[in-house]
């Protein structure tokens, strides 16, 4: 049963989300969104408020690593976390303020571009 309550709480909870905070697709909407889950890391009552946030925020930022991964466009290596991706995301955004108006795919290609280059081909 608590667990049926904890389900309708983030189901509630996302279906709020989404109405206030649809990501506008640039790093306007994405900064405070990666924030949240990078937040959420250490907070479970964050972690429910900001369900929606941290799921766009997260899946963006996993879909495009594993696309670029699978091009060799970046190299993380064995053991790089997907918390690890998004704190890269959050402190790449954080350094480049003035980009923020540039589309979040191109921002989170950037920041793992950034953090994980592949090694030059021979």
């Amino acid at each position: 049963m608590k667990w049926l309550w904890l389900a309708l709480l983030l189901l509630s909870t996302s279906i709020v989300a989404m109405g206030e905070n649809v990501s506008s697709g640039s790093g306007n909407g994405l900064l405070p969104q990666c924030q949240a889950a990078v937040d959420a890391l250490t907070d479970d009552a964050k972690f429910a408020a900001a369900s929606y946030d941290i799921g766009y925020c997260t899946g963006l930022i996993h879909g495009i690593s594993d696309v670029l991964e699978s091009l060799g466009t970046v190299c993380p290596g064995d053991g790089v976390t997907g918390a690890q991706r998004t704190r890269v995301v959050v402190k790449f955004l954080n350094d480049h303020p003035a980009r923020l108006n540039d589309r979040d795919t191109i921002l989170v290609m950037d920041a793992l571009r950034q953090a994980w280059p592949c090694p030059a081909k021979k």
